[in-house]
């Protein structure tokens, strides 16, 4: 602002882009007087002071005063200055261009972590209870029985490894790894595809959680030896 004439430009952010525009590029509005007594009137009490003595008429100087001064004058004290002095020198700011080409390739990447829990009951064991070990076999017979045994077999048609492989292979394709301590990254511009994949695994997973339990209930169940007595004693025969 001088006297009566102002303007409002906005500079380029260097951090973020390079200022590639011609010269002749407009980059600023012109105010009128009032528009600048009024922007002045927002500066400081000091600034507003002065455009109230400059207003022209009572009805501007009083539309002056009801502003509310946005930005205020506070003293710094030297230990300030010496501090911000002092934290330019031990971490100086990074150069426009390197600063920028950091701002630019970082939005093109994210950090994701894929897991699979719970679906690999082909792993699952169940383990022998105590009354069926203690027999009475022999003892060498006994130290060959094992105690646990697998839920099913690892080639079995329930089991989860095509699930497992599906989500090898998004992981694989779509999130490579930046090392052992740094995780995976995804391209911000293969996301939707990545999410439709999931989608899809999601759908796998619950085929097959739909199909244990299909076959969970065709197989026969045991009955505890007092509830077998219950069912004798309604008149239905001893289950098989």
């Amino acid at each position: 602002m001088v006297d009566d004439a102002g303007f409002i430009f906005t500079p380029i952010a260097r951090y973020l882009e390079a200022d590639r525009r011609e010269t002749e590029a407009p980059n600023a509005l012109r105010l009128s007087p009032e528009q600048v007594r009024e922007a002045l009137a927002r500066l400081s009490p000091a600034a507003k002071a002065i455009a109230v003595a400059m207003a022209r008429t009572p009805e501007e100087r009083e539309r002056i005063q009801e502003q509310a001064v946005e930005v205020r004058s506070d003293d710094i004290p030297p230990t300030q200055f010496a501090e911000v002095e002092q934290s330019l020198k031990d971490a100086p700011p990074a150069s426009f261009d390197v600063a920028r080409q950091v701002r630019v390739f970082e939005p093109y990447l994210q950090y994701v972590e894929l897991n699979l829990t719970g679906a690999a009951i082909q792993r699952r064991k169940l383990a022998i209870p105590k009354v069926i070990q203690n027999l009475g076999a022999a003892e060498g017979a006994q130290s060959r029985f094992n105690t646990t045994f697998d839920l099913i077999d690892r080639e079995s048609e329930l089991s989860s490894k095509h699930i497992e492989d599906a989500l090898k292979d998004i992981r694989d394709n779509f999130t490579p790894s930046l090392g052992k301590d740094h995780g995976r990254v995804l391209l911000k511009a293969q996301k939707p595809l990545f999410e439709q994949r999931l989608d899809d695994l999601r759908a796998k997973l619950e085929e097959s959680q739909a199909k244990v339990m299909r076959e969970a209930a065709k197989q026969p169940r045991c009955v505890p030896r007092r509830d077998r007595r219950l069912l004798r004693s309604n008149g239905v025969g001893e289950p098989a």
